[in-house]
């Protein structure tokens, strides 16, 4: 009785071995597709450079054992891009050792023809909520729906309330579940999930709604005062 369970829980875990792979290799495919249909290179390879290059992107410091993997990288609608998917790593300590958890999430980087100024932007949650009443600093805008929706956060309210117009509020409001860093001549858009091949095409297309909907005027001030 002891073998055929042995043997049953061998065979189980090799069926969902299998399963698992053919899932990998089906996205592999799938991503390897997306790049040459919209022009873009591909590569599998982890890249450990990702946290020195974007110092300035909190998200590529978490945990340990960063790095990024399943590289698309060219013009998407006349923008320079990044798309990838990331790893790091968390050691949790317990009362019976330690253990390491892995984590995967999915992001693009669109490069901007002009600087940027630092601005985070995230879906609103309880902690959020909580957290206003202990006075962190969330950024309001003159809609009410927005600032329910979206915390935001921005070294200079200036460039926040610039970037964050009502066309972009609207805009953000149509495609809400996104985590969205600014900073220097980069926009970074991620999920804290991995992305499908047409998620990576949305995320791209939101990234570039954004730059379009950056009005001339501010462009004209950063390009005047880049600090």
């Amino acid at each position: 009785m002891e073998i055929l369970f042995f043997i049953s829980f061998i065979a189980l875990f090799g069926i969902l071995a299998y399963v698992s792979y053919q899932a990998k290799k089906k996205r592999l495919d799938a991503l390897h597709a997306f790049a040459l249909a919209n022009g873009l290179s591909f590569n599998p390879d982890r890249d450990i450079s990702l946290k020195a290059r974007y110092p300035f992107f909190s998200a590529f410091h978490r945990g340990h054992s960063q790095y990024a993997y399943n590289i698309l990288k060219g013009n998407y609608k006349n923008k320079d891009v990044l798309a990838f998917d990331y790893h790091y790593a968390v050691t949790v300590h317990t009362k019976n050792g330690t253990r390491t958890q892995h984590y995967h999430f999915s992001a693009v980087i669109l490069r901007t023809d002009f600087p940027l100024k630092e601005l985070a932007i995230r879906p609103e949650g309880l902690l959020d909520k909580i957290g206003e009443f202990v006075g962190l600093d969330d950024i309001d805008f003159e809609s009410n729906e927005f600032s329910r929706k979206f915390f935001v956060t921005a070294k200079e309210k200036k460039f926040a309330y610039g970037m964050i117009h009502q066309g972009m509020m609207e805009y953000l409001l149509e495609n809400p579940n996104y985590l969205i860093h600014t900073n220097r001549n980069e926009i970074l858009i991620y999920q804290n999930k991995v992305f499908q091949p047409e998620e990576f095409a949305k995320c791209l297309d939101v990234g570039v709604g954004m730059i379009e909907r950056i009005p001339e005027y501010l462009i004209k001030e950063l390009n005047e005062d880049p600090a």
